[in-house]
């Protein structure tokens, strides 16, 4: 409700600043669990109003028909960070020690505050401040869910990019044990071996859908994208099994150049190929979306829709 009804420009240069210091926080902070958790928890609250303003920011800026292209670049240059931050992450918290990553977090937080002060103003249709700010919330949030409701492609869009980011939350939690337990790689190293390629996945396919498919039915992008992720997901689970399975192949002769990948593929390599096509397809799902959120709703009510 409030990203709709405060400049957004305004939002964004706030929150950059706060959660600058939330991340340089992290580092005095290690020795207790409590403060750990509160301040993990005050960077996700302040997510919950930055990603909203960002999101609901780019069709003030750029021209309806180029939003396709303006959120795949939006994602190329997000999940570009995102390579390149989670690919530096474990070599550098093994050379520099963890305190060197709240620094450069906190550092490339600052450096996105004074970029923000580039923006042009993003100030919302309306106030609505004469109305006290419980019947605000209630009137908004009853908006929003009758507009979700009234419009099938938003609701999908809602539900894609929802269970993209549960997915997100569900590998981040379990990779680390699923590399150290199944994949002998320590969790640390895992930067190398998933978010490296996991990130170039994302790059590339938000190169690639930007490039070809901007005038394509939307569909036709979402629904390959998730028959990909789903189909990757599942082999996650069931490597183990197909490299024992694999390992136990005596192929012929005749194809000797082909004998050692069949016969005793790396399960590690594997699933770096693997994380990659999921970047692709990732992307795949998410710029669609995100793209139809911001074609079908208006100035008044965006915000609060990709807040949903």
């Amino acid at each position: 409700v409030f990203v709709d009804l405060w400049d957004k420009r305004r939002i964004i240069i706030i929150l950059d600043l706060l959660l600058a210091i939330a991340i340089f926080a992290f580092a005095f902070i290690k020795p207790s669990l409590p403060l750990i958790l509160l301040d993990a928890f005050l960077i996700n609250t302040l997510n919950q109003f930055f990603m909203p303003a960002e999101s609901s920011s780019i069709p003030m800026v750029v021209k309806k028909q180029s939003l396709f292209i303006a959120n795949s670049l939006f994602s190329f240059t997000l999940y570009g960070s995102f390579m390149v931050g989670y690919t530096l992450a474990g070599p550098v918290f093994n050379l520099f020690g963890i305190d060197t990553i709240f620094y450069l977090g906190a550092g490339a937080l600052i450096l996105a505050f004074l970029l923000a002060q580039n923006l042009p103003k993003l100030k919302p249709v309306q106030t609505k401040l004469h109305i006290s700010l419980l019947s605000l919330l209630i009137n908004e949030t009853k908006n929003t869910v009758q507009f979700v409701r009234g419009k099938l492609s938003v609701a999908t869009s809602i539900g894609l990019l929802s269970a993209m980011q549960g997915i997100i939350g569900i590998l981040a939690v379990t990779v680390s044990p699923y590399m150290e337990r199944v994949l002998h790689i320590h969790a640390t190293d895992a930067s190398l071996f998933l978010m490296l390629p996991l990130g170039l996945g994302m790059v590339t396919g938000a190169l690639l859908v930007g490039r070809l498919f901007s005038n394509a039915p939307r569909r036709l992008v979402v629904i390959p994208g998730i028959i990909v992720a789903g189909i990757l997901l599942f082999t996650v689970g069931v490597a183990p099994s197909l490299a024992r399975f694999f390992n136990s192949i005596d192929l012929p002769e005749r194809i000797p150049h082909l004998r050692y990948f069949f016969n005793a593929p790396s399960l590690s390599s594997t699933f770096a190929i693997g994380a990659f096509l999921l970047g692709v397809a990732a992307v795949a799902i998410i710029i669609p979306s995100q793209t139809i959120l911001q074609e079908a709703t208006n100035k008044e009510n965006r915000g609060k829709i990709f807040a949903v």
